[in-house]
């Protein structure tokens, strides 16, 4: 008789077990689920999110008053931050003034930035690159009169 007894509850203490087990591994694939979601969404705003610098070479340095321009559109389809957005002439990185051209301080979705910077340039050839998350955009220009 306390052959059976036992038996039981040995059998009974496996399904306990084996219940916490399941519900660990369940809780476990949930949070997995959960961050693999968060990460995608992520991903996705970040890949979804792109620059297009739409200034002519010719029209970005202003020799009289010193001053860069340059106009950038959000051709992704998130509104970005143009805080996140970096400016660098030849490798060094400036500080710019922004203007939207909504005028409602968002950069949506084919809303045009954009960019002055007061940066007095000698003659010569420049790089001016604008890096944003996963997208950038460059653009070479001359100063001084023509090559």
């Amino acid at each position: 008789m306390s052959d059976g007894i036992s038996s039981q509850i040995l059998f009974i203490t496996g399904l306990v077990v084996a219940s916490l087990i399941a519900v660990f591994i369940i809780q476990a694939g949930y949070a997995w689920a959960g961050v693999l979601e968060n990460t995608s969404d992520d991903l996705e705003h970040e890949y979804n999110s792109d620059i297009l610098i739409i200034s002519g070479p010719e029209n970005i340095y202003d020799s009289a008053s010193g001053e860069l321009t340059v106009y950038v559109v959000n051709s992704g389809s998130n509104t970005l931050n143009e805080d996140s957005l970096v400016v660098l002439l030849n490798g060094e990185r400036l500080d710019a003034e922004f203007t939207h051209s909504s005028g409602n301080g968002e950069w949506n979705e084919g809303d045009v930035l954009e960019i002055t910077v007061d940066e007095p340039l000698a003659e010569g050839e420049y790089l001016l690159e604008l890096s944003f998350s996963h997208s950038s955009d460059s653009i070479e220009f001359y100063t001084g009169g023509s090559l």
